[in-house]
């Protein structure tokens, strides 16, 4: 199980940007922001709908048939992708090259939302490890709630994410195929800043009379 789950989760990783790449490629002339929003809003929503499906069938059919319909999606996804004609144009259909050889296209690193390679090296872990930490802490403050329901908290916990990934990508959307990748950085920087002040409120002592 943990070696089969392994390879999906490595095959996720590698369809992802090829899914990426390919919306772009394919979408109409001058409409490729608008066809990336759009397969972007349907992976935030996939999270949404695919645990709550599962969550349904594991109850009425056991945990075996969410597998099987894993696989059947897969199958059908597989389908669906052979049907897609191939690149002609020879200014995209090139051989395949490495992300590191990639930080050599010209406008690439400031548009990965860093002017040099080497901050974003130093950053990117950084902030990782602040996301984690935060995670952490998160999980620990609601599991310790209320440890005798604890199950029911975590539901409410994975609920709320993933509703949260959804309808921020949605609201995102508008926004990315106007303005570009900066305004959203400037949201998501407000976000975090205002759940920074809730965050320091929850944990501030309370004074007592």
């Amino acid at each position: 199980m943990i070696v089969a789950q392994t390879l999906a989760g490595a095959a996720a990783g590698l369809a992802l940007p090829s899914v990426y790449s390919l919306a772009a490629q394919i979408a109409p002339e001058g409409k490729e922001s608008r066809t990336l929003g759009t397969v972007l809003t349907g992976w935030a929503l996939s999270p949404v709908a695919g645990v709550t499906i599962s969550a349904l069938i594991a109850d009425l059919a056991g945990w075996c048939a969410v597998y099987v319909t894993l696989i059947a999606t897969s199958l059908m996804t597989t389908l669906g992708l052979r049907k897609l004609a191939r690149a002609e144009d020879p200014k995209t259909a090139r051989a395949a090259t490495s992300p590191i050889r990639a930080l050599a296209i010209p406008g690439i690193l400031p548009a990965l939302a860093s002017g040099t390679a080497a901050l974003l090296l130093t950053v990117c872990p950084i902030w990782g490890a602040a996301n984690h930490l935060a995670l952490n802490l998160l999980i620990g403050n609601l599991t310790a709630l209320d440890p005798a329901r604890r199950g029911a908290v975590m539901g409410l916990n994975s609920f709320v994410t993933y509703a949260a990934m959804f309808a921020g990508t949605a609201a995102y959307k508008p926004i990315f195929e106007t303005a570009g990748f900066a305004p959203l950085a400037g949201l998501s920087a407000l976000s975090i800043l205002a759940a920074l002040v809730l965050a320091l409120r929850w944990t501030a002592p309370q004074k007592t009379a």
